[in-house]
């Protein structure tokens, strides 16, 4: 009889639980947790990798390739699961992968522990990728997802911001310690989700026609079909490419770069806690630019955002090329803070003007895991080429390169922003808010 009545009463309150928490609360919650727990692996791996195991800047990048390499081989595949079976089930999945993944890199300070590690990472991260934005979009509907993706980077960068003080606390008494919280953290953030998360707005392909490779391949080719059908959308999805292509020198070496520059003499500051107040001004610059847009620009005007994308990408290129060329540690650190302003103030505009563009649900997350696996073949072809600069000539010359690599994506933005029939053509009258 106890046992019935703790079921009972697990059982209702569940029920309560999830009443108050809309998909809208949990796509917060969701996009501040996750990236909480990224920033707070991320903040300090590289300088985990390179003084605890070791690793060279060629072996950084190859560490990034492995990556990407899984997340090339997995997004379409994942997409599709997302597409026929839930979107819900695939981000759960997802982030509990992506949780162990964190944990054998932070407890095993080894290369190929670590190369195992991302590989795991890079199959969890394709079962997210998309699905979460697919999720949302049919959850709260198109009109009202554009405020809805803004929202949730100005929440994301709140975590984030959170996330590099942790791991600056953390990393002081182990640079291995961020890594293994934060993936402890994912796996219980997928148990929560398990708990927690609404799925009312999709409608998973009926079980006798699911269990099929014909279901998959047939959702495949309708993804396909959309992006042919859709000049505008082909050419975003190829800005993914060219992102990835530059992505790689940027993310792994950035932090070698400011460490070739003699840091100031602060005895009150390791390296890590520096390196934690340079990602602490990125994420505050990033919330206060955000905020700005999201309540000065006419986000649902089709020029107003394609003029934002390519002044952003415009400007992005530049202040590579100058943390590439700076000769002093405040140059160095004052143009990487002005190149990581511009991509995080990129990202969600990009997303949702490729969401936007996407004519039917049923393909969404394909859609969406095709741009993902795009940016990965990108970085899967430009990392070792950028980690090869590095070793044969210097990392200032191959984060030069990563700027080089983003020259066609402003034209490709101003291109995609004139096609008829593309993102924001329609008129929209109404001035919704979420």
């Amino acid at each position: 009889m106890l046992y019935v009545g703790l079921a009972k009463g697990y059982s209702r309150g569940l029920k309560i639980f999830r009443k108050q928490l809309n998909a809208y609360t949990i796509y917060l919650m969701m996009q501040g947790l996750s990236s909480f727990f990224y920033s707070t692996v991320w903040t300090l791996a590289t300088i985990y990798r390179t003084q605890v195991a070791g690793l060279n800047p060629f072996q950084l990048i190859l560490v990034g390739t492995c990556l990407e390499i899984f997340a090339f081989l997995f997004e379409i595949p994942t997409g599709i699961v997302a597409d026929l079976y839930s979107r819900k089930l695939s981000m759960i999945i997802g982030f509990f992968v992506i949780g162990i993944g964190f944990i054998v890199e932070g407890t095993l300070p080894y290369f190929a522990a670590i190369l195992l590690a991302q590989a795991l990472w890079g199959i969890g991260y394709t079962f997210t990728s998309g699905a979460d934005a697919a999720w949302i979009a049919d959850e709260v509907g198109e009109e009202k997802v554009t405020a809805v993706f803004l929202h949730g980077s100005q929440v994301s960068q709140i975590g984030v911001l959170a996330g590099i003080g942790v791991s600056v606390l953390l990393a002081n008494i182990g640079l291995g310690l961020p890594i293994v919280f934060g993936g402890a953290a994912f796996v219980a953030l997928s148990v929560f989700l398990a708990l927690a998360m609404p799925e009312t707005g999709f409608q998973p392909t009926p079980k006798q026609d699911r269990n099929s490779w014909q279901a998959m391949a047939d959702t495949f080719k309708a993804g396909v079909q959309s992006v042919r059908q859709q000049p505008a959308l082909l050419m975003l999805l190829g800005v993914g490419f060219f992102y990835g292509l530059s992505s790689e020198g940027i993310d792994r070496l950035w932090e070698v770069h400011v460490l070739s520059f003699q840091l100031p003499a602060v005895p009150a500051l390791s390296i890590a806690t520096w390196f934690g107040l340079i990602s602490g001004v990125t994420s505050v610059m990033s919330i206060l630019v955000s905020q700005l847009l999201t309540k000065k620009a006419n986000l649902h005007h089709s020029s107003v955002v394609g003029g934002l994308l390519v002044a952003i990408n415009s400007a992005l290129i530049l202040s590579v090329t100058a943390f590439a060329l700076a000769g002093n540690f405040n140059a160095a650190v004052g143009c990487y803070l002005a190149t990581s302003l511009l991509r995080r103030t990129n990202d969600p505009l990009r997303s949702a003007w490729v969401n936007r563009n996407i004519p039917s649900s049923e393909v969404r997350a394909t859609i969406l895991s095709m741009a993902a696996q795009l940016d990965a073949l990108g970085q899967v072809i430009g990392g070792p080429i950028i980690g090869l600069v590095a070793v044969r000539g210097n990392v200032s010359l191959a984060i030069l390169a990563s700027g080089v690599a983003l020259l066609p994506v402003p034209a490709l933005y101003a291109l995609a922003s004139r096609q008829r029939g593309g993102a924001f053509t329609r008129k929209r009258t109404y001035h919704d808010r979420y």
